[in-house]
């Protein structure tokens, strides 16, 4: 049987850590095993984590320390935990996972793929279903990546040698791990999958770090970032990135990268090849991509 390592970062999630710990204890088809780091929580999250390593032993290691930041709690676990697996996976600490999510992914895995991603099922702070995230049916590119995440860090599952190329990569931050991680694999010309399936209850509360992206009032917090430049900083953080690891992209997402860089700086040439139908980027969405579009003309971005 396949094992799979479980990376969960946690900070005050006593409402409900345990019963996200208890479903990813239930999960079939793969020997679990689950790595926690605590980023300084105040509340009983430590004191319930470690209740329950008591009473299983996949529970393998707990770590606390203060990072700051979900991305830098996650890189954190990275760097701790062995490529000695055979698939990875995020968790945060209030969803609910089916009991096949991890199984289900890793046929799509062994099939072909290196990553695997999915839309979640969206509930509310006490379990009752509110709808489903958005399904994205523009096919996984770097084209898309360098401007977009599309599945949360909380549905991801990938590969030994995917885990053990970012392991190597050392990072400590980056402003979303989940989208830096779409964005590697798709520079490198990894194959992804997303699914349009959801195998994972995503919590909606005042505490979320990110929450997400659907609905008015969310898609509305999103173009105040955008106007207010956190985007720009975070693409900038990407950028940084890439520039880092240009040597391991494909040939294709090299020239389409620096064409990216050149558009940022070259009004000109980006609103001819807008024009012109030649502009090879894109979001997920036709509002998406109008807005993008703008977006770069005006220097959010």
């Amino acid at each position: 049987m396949s094992k799979t390592a479980i990376l969960m970062s946690t900070k005050n999630g006593e409402k409900y850590v345990q019963e996200q710990i208890n479903s990813i204890l239930k999960q079939k088809g793969t020997k679990i095993h689950l790595y926690i780091s605590d980023d300084n929580s105040s509340d009983q999250t430590i004191k319930i984590i470690r209740e329950l390593k008591k009473k299983n032993n996949n529970i393998k290691k707990i770590f606390t320390g203060k990072y700051g930041s979900a991305a830098k709690n996650f890189f954190f676990l990275i760097s701790k935990v062995s490529i000695n697996y055979n698939f990875y996976a995020f968790s945060d600490q209030d969803d609910i996972w089916k009991s096949n999510k991890i199984s289900a992914a890793i046929i799509k895995l062994k099939s072909g793929y290196d990553i695997y991603g999915s839309r979640t099922i969206l509930t509310n702070k006490n379990k009752k279903i509110i709808g489903k995230s958005y399904y994205f049916r523009k096919k996984p590119t770097f084209n898309n990546s360098i401007l977009q995440n599309i599945a949360g860090g909380n549905t991801m599952v990938f590969k030994r040698k995917l885990f053990k190329e970012i392991k190597n990569l050392k990072i400590k931050d980056a402003p979303s791990h989940d989208w830096l991680l779409y964005i590697y694999a798709t520079f490198r010309g990894y194959h992804y999958y997303y699914d349009k399936n959801s195998l994972i209850y995503y919590r909606q509360h005042e505490n979320n770090d990110i929450g997400s992206n659907k609905g008015i009032i969310n898609q509305f917090k999103r173009v105040i970032m955008t106007i207010k430049g956190e985007y720009k900083l975070w693409n900038n953080s990407n950028i940084k990135f890439l520039k880092k690891i240009k040597k391991l992209g494909t040939n294709e997402n090299i020239k389409l990268f620096n064409k990216f860089l050149f558009y940022r700086n070259n009004n000109y040439y980006l609103i001819k090849d807008i024009i012109l139908g030649r502009f090879p980027f894109y979001r997920q969405t036709t509002n998406g991509n109008f807005l993008l579009k703008i977006a770069m003309i005006i220097k959010l971005i």
